[in-house]
C-alpha cells in the first residue's frame, strides 16, 4: 500500500507542475523549471529539473540553491533524452554536494528541444528542521546555455519549493495480533501510522505470558569445543523463555595433536633448526640444530671530505652488522670562493649571494642583497610579452645618472630568443656591438667629452621568439665591469643594474574557438573537433589536459574546468 500511495502522489506532482507550467509560460518562451514538494521531516523525496519550451540547446550550466536543514543525496540526470556528458561540482572523493549545486551537460552533437526532464534531485528534510516553505533557487550564466551554433540561449525561470511538515497520516499499516510465548509478550491487532508511528485503532498494549507455549525459540548451554587433549560437547538444550530443559548433549572425542613444521635457517649469530608446531592449540617443539654461520663482512671505504675524516666500513653481507676502522684525517678545512650572485636585487625584491667551498661545494656563507633604491643610479632592462614565432623590442634604460661619458655593457639572453639587432639612443659619440650579438651580446658606448645626467634610452634590443619557444618567462640579463663605466674625469661611476624579462606566449588555456574567453562554447567546439566536424580550432589549445595527445580525455578535463572542480588546464 505505501508505494502505491507513492506512486499515485508522484503522478498527481506531475500533473500540478504541468498545470502551474501552462498558466505562467508562453509557448515562445524557454523556462528553467522546479518542481515543488511537501515533505515529512526526516524523509526523503525527489525534485526534479525542467527545461520547457526549449527552442534547441547543446549545453547548460546551471546552479540550485538550496536550504541548510534539507541534505541533496543524489543527481541523476535524464541521460536517455539529454545525452552527451552530464555531471556535478562533487568531486569522486566527495562526501556531501556543494550548495549551491552545478549540473553541467554537454551533448555537442545535436540540440535538444521541446519540454525536457533535464535531472532529478533526492532531498532529505533534517529531522529537527522547522515547519514550512523552503526556497530552490536556479541561476546561470547568459553563456553557459548554448546551442551548436555556440549561440546563448535565453531562458527564464521557475524556481522551486520544498514544504516540510511533522505528519501527514497518509500511509498507515495493519498489525496483526500475535500470540504470547513462555517468554515474549504478544499483543492484539491495531492499526499504526507508518510516519509518526502512533496508534489509529486498536492497541498494541502487551498481553500476558503463555508459559506453556514453548515455540519463542532455544538455546544451547554447556557448549565445549574438542581440542587436541580434551573432549568437546554439543550441549544441552533449553527453552530460552521459561528455562526448561528440553534435550541433553553429546560428547565429542578429543582431536589430537597435528604438527606441521617449519625450518628455521641459521644467521651469523643464531642456530638453526626445524620447529613443529600444532596447527589446531599452538604447542611447539624444536629438533634438527644447525650451528650458526658466522659473519661474512664486505669493505667500503669512505673517502674523507674538507671537513670529515675518511675510514672504512665493514658491513656483514648475510645481517647487517658492520663496524669501521681505517681512519684518516680531514683535507683541514674549505677553501672559500668569491662571492657569487644566486639572485639579482631590484626595486621591490631583496637577491642573494653566498660563498661555496671551491673543493666540495658546501656553501660556506650567504648575504641578503638590498632592495635598490629607486633614486640610485642604475641600467635597467624593460619586460615585455610576445608571442612564440614574433618579434618584440626591448628598451635598455640609463636612470639617475649623476654623470657618465662611457659604458661597456653585456646582455645575455636563453637560446630560445634571438638578438637580431641594437639601436642605440640619441647619444653622441662613438657606439658598437660585437659582430653576431651572439649571447652574452657586447654593448659599448663613448662620448668622451660630456657627461650624459638623469634618465636616458641607452638602446633598443630587437628580439624574436622561436617558433618553438616554450611558454614562459625569459630573463634578459645585463652585467658588467665596474671599470668600464666612467665620467669625463675617468673616474668610475656605480651603477646598479636590474635585469628585464620577455614573456613568451602560445595561447590562452582552454581558449578551443580562440575567441578570447574560456566558456561551454569552447566545449562544444572540441567535442565537434574530435567528431571529426572540421570545425576551425586554436591548435595549441587542443591538448587540454597537457599530455601530449588530443582525444577525450581532454574533453573530460575541460568539462571539470568549466564545472567548477579546480582541475588545471592546459
Amino acid at each position: 500500500m505505501k508505494k502505491t500511495l507513492a506512486i499515485i502522489l508522484a503522478f498527481a506532482l506531475v500533473a500540478a507542475l504541468s498545470v502551474g507550467i501552462a498558466l505562467t509560460v508562453s509557448a515562445a518562451d524557454g523556462m528553467i523549471v522546479v518542481s515543488e514538494a511537501t515533505i515529512k521531516r526526516g524523509d526523503t523525496k525527489d525534485i526534479t529539473v525542467s527545461f520547457i519550451n526549449s527552442p534547441g540547446i547543446t549545453a547548460a550550466k546551471i546552479r540550485i540553491a538550496y536550504p541548510d536543514d534539507v541534505t541533496l543525496n543524489s543527481v541523476t540526470f535524464n541521460a536517455s533524452v539529454i545525452g552527451g556528458m552530464s555531471g556535478t561540482n562533487k568531486k569522486p572523493k566527495d562526501t556531501d554536494f556543494p550548495n549551491p549545486v552545478v549540473l553541467s551537460w554537454l551533448n555537442g552533437g545535436e540540440d535538444v528541444s521541446g519540454d525536457v526532464l533535464f535531472a532529478t534531485l533526492s532531498f532529505t528534510v533534517a529531522a529537527d528542521a522547522a515547519v514550512g516553505e523552503k526556497a530552490l533557487e536556479v541561476t546561470y550564466n547568459d553563456a553557459d546555455i548554448a546551442d551548436t551554433e555556440e549561440t546563448e540561449i535565453p531562458f527564464g525561470k521557475t524556481d522551486g519549493k520544498i514544504t516540510v511538515v511533522d505528519c501527514y497520516h497518509e500511509h498507515t499499516s495493519h498489525v496483526d495480533a500475535v500470540a504470547s510465548t513462555c517468554h515474549t509478550n504478544g499483543h492484539a491487532a491495531y492499526t499504526v501510522c507508518d510516519d509518526c508511528k502512533a496508534v489509529i485503532e486498536g492497541s498494541n498494549e502487551p498481553l500476558p505470558l503463555d508459559t506453556a507455549n514453548h515455540e519463542g525459540g532455544t538455546e544451547k548451554r554447556g557448549v565445549a569445543e574438542e581440542t587436541c587433549t580434551a573432549d568437546g560437547y554439543t550441549g544441552d538444550t533449553y527453552c530460552i523463555g521459561c528455562g526448561a530443559r528440553l534435550e541433553s548433549g553429546q560428547i565429542i572425542p578429543k582431536l589430537g595433536h597435528d604438527y606441521k613444521d617449519e625450518v628455521i635457517e641459521p644467521t651469523c649469530t643464531e642456530a638453526g633448526y626445524t620447529r613443529h608446531t600444532c596447527s589446531r592449540c599452538g604447542d611447539v617443539y624444536d629438533s634438527d640444530t644447525v650451528k650458526a654461520l658466522g659473519h661474512d663482512y664486505a669493505a667500503e671505504v669512505t673517502e674523507r671530505t674538507c671537513t670529515e675524516q675518511g675510514y672504512t666500513t665493514h658491513t656483514c653481507s648475510r645481517c647487517g652488522d658492520s663496524y669501521k676502522d681505517a681512519y684518516v684525517e680531514s683535507l683541514g678545512g674549505h677553501a672559500a670562493s668569491d662571492w657569487i650572485i644566486d639572485k639579482k636585487a631590484n626595486l621591490i625584491e631583496t637577491g642573494l649571494k653566498h660563498k661555496e667551498c671551491t673543493v666540495c661545494g658546501e656553501i660556506l656563507e650567504e648575504e641578503e642583497l638590498p632592495v635598490i633604491d629607486s633614486n640610485a643610479p642604475r641600467f635597467e632592462i624593460e619586460s615585455k610579452t610576445v608571442r612564440a614565432g614574433e618579434q618584440v623590442d626591448v628598451e635598455l634604460y640609463v636612470k639617475n645618472s649623476p654623470g657618465i661619458t662611457t659604458a661597456k655593457l653585456r646582455i645575455s639572453y636563453p637560446e630560445d630568443l634571438t638578438l637580431d639587432s641594437v639601436t642605440f639612443g640619441d647619444l653622441g659619440g662613438l657606439k658598437s656591438t660585437s659582430p653576431t650579438l651572439e649571447s652574452p651580446a657586447l654593448l659599448n658606448w663613448s662620448d668622451g667629452s660630456v657627461d650624459l645626467t638623469g634618465d636616458f634610452t641607452l638602446a633598443t634590443l630587437h628580439f624574436t621568439a622561436a617558433e618553438d619557444a616554450q611558454a614562459g618567462d625569459k630573463i634578459i640579463e645585463i652585467s658588467f665591469n665596474p671599470a668600464d663605466i666612467d665620467n669625463v674625469e675617468e673616474q668610475e661611476v656605480a651603477f646598479a643594474e636590474i635585469d628585464g624579462t620577455v614573456k613568451v606566449t602560445r595561447h590562452i588555456p582552454g581558449d578551443i574557438n580562440d575567441d578570447g574567453s574560456v566558456d561551454n562554447k569552447d566545449h562544444i567546439r572540441l567535442f565537434q573537433y574530435l567528431s571529426d566536424w572540421g570545425v576551425d580550432v586554436n591548435q595549441d589549445a587542443v591538448d587540454v589536459n597537457g599530455d601530449g595527445a588530443e582525444d577525450n580525455k581532454d574533453l573530460i578535463r575541460l568539462f571539470q574546468y568549466l564545472s567548477d572542480w579546480g582541475v588545471e588546464i592546459f
